[in-house]
């Protein structure tokens, strides 16, 4: 699967493996409690998701909300005032992740 290629090896190791949650989370078997640790682990376990101050607001088996807050260091153009297109795109991309985990869930 391509997924565990791209993702790191410690998280496709808990979300895959079941003896590896129970040891490293306690029990997080049901749907809820996989997507809690989801929604841990992209706020708190990622540097770059951090820094860039993503938070989940809420995430589903359907539906994930993220947001961020402006702030001055993400401005990418300082006449104007605006989001720099990389910042975006990262948000973008770490929505696009956290889905396809929630959808590993599903399956």
């Amino acid at each position: 699967m391509l997924l565990c290629k791209t993702f790191p090896s410690y998280y496709a190791k808990v979300l895959f493996n079941r003896e590896e949650r129970v040891s490293m989370h306690g029990n997080p078997d049901n749907e809820s409690e996989l997507l809690s640790f989801l929604k841990h682990l992209y706020e708190n376990d990622l540097p770059f998701n951090q820094l860039l101050g993503i938070k989940i607001k809420s995430i589903n088996l359907e539906n994930v909300k993220t947001e961020f807050t402006m702030q001055a260091n993400l401005i990418g153009n300082p006449v104007q005032k605006t989001l720099h297109g990389g910042v975006i795109s990262s948000v973008l991309d770490a929505t696009g992740g956290l889905v396809a985990s929630a959808g590993i869930i599903q399956k």
